[in-house]
Order: structure tokens, then sequence, then C-alpha cells
């Protein structure tokens, strides 16, 4: 009990830094479909995908740019290159938006 407030605290802190405009454009744009397949993109090699929608939750794993990776959701979390959003992958792990390519992302429901 005890890690699950400390980890609802940790989220809404870092929800924080999102933009209240790019959170509201975003949930009133997108319909959303259950599952989406999307490319991963990086100039910087592999990406990690973590536990939570924080640079400072653990590495889950990586993938790689090229590969297609399968994703439900998204949420806000740590701002990378200006991006808040995350999207929780279909094994339930999440990557940073600012590496996934095209506009597969707002086409995901909010989690």
């Amino acid at each position: 009990m005890k890690f699950a407030l400390i980890a609802n605290f940790v989220f809404f802190a870092l929800a924080a830094n999102a933009t209240p405009a790019a959170i509201s454009a975003r949930k009133n744009t997108v319909a959303g479909s259950a599952q989406l397949t999307c490319p991963i993109v990086s100039s910087d090699g592999a990406v990690n995908v973590r536990t939570c929608a924080s640079t400072s939750c653990g590495v889950a794993t990586t993938v790689n740019p090229g590969d297609n990776v399968i994703f439900t959701c998204w949420t806000t979390g740590t701002v990378i290159s200006g991006n808040p959003f995350w999207d929780k992958t279909g094994n339930g792990h999440y990557i940073s938006e600012h590496y996934i390519g095209g506009s597969c992302p707002t086409s995901l429901p909010e989690c």
C-alpha cells in the first residue's frame, strides 16, 4: 500500500510537467483504437522501454529503431524533448512518444 501511494504521487508530480493545453487537445481529438502497431524512431540507437511513464522507472527492455511495437493507450509522464506523452505497450510497459513514428500515437485512447 505504501508503495502504491508513493507511485501515485510520483506519477502525478511527473504529469504536472505536461502542458494542460497539450493534454486537453489530445483528450478532445482521440476517439482511439484499442491497439495499434507503431514504428520506433531514434537517431541515438536503442530506445528504453520502461516500467512506468518516467525516466526514473526501471528499464524493462529496449527496442531498436525500425522495430514495430504494439501500443494500447497513452498517458503523461516525464517530458522528453518537449513531449509529455508516453504510450503503453501491449505487455504493460511504456515508451516516450518522442520515439514513436508517424501519427500512430494520436490514434490511441487515454489509459
